[in-house]
């Protein structure tokens, strides 16, 4: 009898004994959750603090800066400075009047003159009569309408020759016209085409200033 009661009393102590292993572990497994929440939770709080501090400098700074700094310093330019006008980016632009296109800016002329005197107004603005580099520039024209416009090529010692001293290469913008005169209009059609007339003829012009 002492026996049989000594057997059980042992395998109730080992089931205890496991038991309570079991609920240590369970106990301790769920520590270290709470612990990581713990952690996490902490370091999300420090992250939000330091950038509730650096918002509050940063805009502490915006807001003491006179207004002349917080805004964008543009001026318009006075006129007849065609100058290129540099941005607050430091980037240059179009004087105002003149139209951008790639990295050119181009004026046309709202009165006539003849070939010279337009190539001096181009220069007294710091420009030049338009120079055609390819099709793609000579687009530029047809901003300007059908009307006929002195451009920046003409005729000297046997060779057609633009107003920076290089020479037109491309054979397709000969100037047509049977060499009528030495000095060049563009005319828009369905395409721009280059045709010879006298210098002293009175034409609209367009000058070119490059971006730099």
């Amino acid at each position: 009898m002492e026996m049989g009661q000594y057997v059980n009393l042992s395998a109730d102590s080992e089931r205890n004994l496991s038991e309570g292993r079991d609920n240590c572990q369970s106990e301790t497994g769920w520590s270290k959750v709470y612990k990581l929440v713990g952690v996490s939770f902490g370091l999300l709080c420090i992250i939000q603090s330091v950038l509730n501090v650096s918002l509050r400098l940063y805009t502490t700074d915006i807001s003491t800066l006179p207004l002349g700094d917080s805004q964008p310093n543009i001026t318009e330019p006075e006129t007849g400075n065609t100058s290129l006008i540099i941005s607050d980016q430091g980037c240059p632009r179009c004087p105002s009047g003149w139209r951008t296109y790639m990295s050119s800016c181009y004026w046309l002329s709202a009165e006539r003159k003849n070939w010279m005197d337009a190539k001096e107004d181009c220069s007294s603005r710091g420009a030049h009569l338009l120079i055609v580099n390819d099709d793609v520039e000579g687009d530029i024209l047809y901003v300007f309408g059908p009307e006929r416009v002195w451009i920046g090529l003409s005729y000297q010692q046997q060779r057609w020759t633009w107003v920076d001293g290089s020479i037109l290469l491309n054979p397709e913008r000969r100037p047509r016209g049977n060499q009528r005169g030495n000095c060049v209009v563009a005319v828009q059609d369905s395409f721009v085409t280059f045709t010879s007339a006298l210098c002293r003829e009175s034409h609209s012009w367009v000058c070119e200033m490059e971006l730099k």
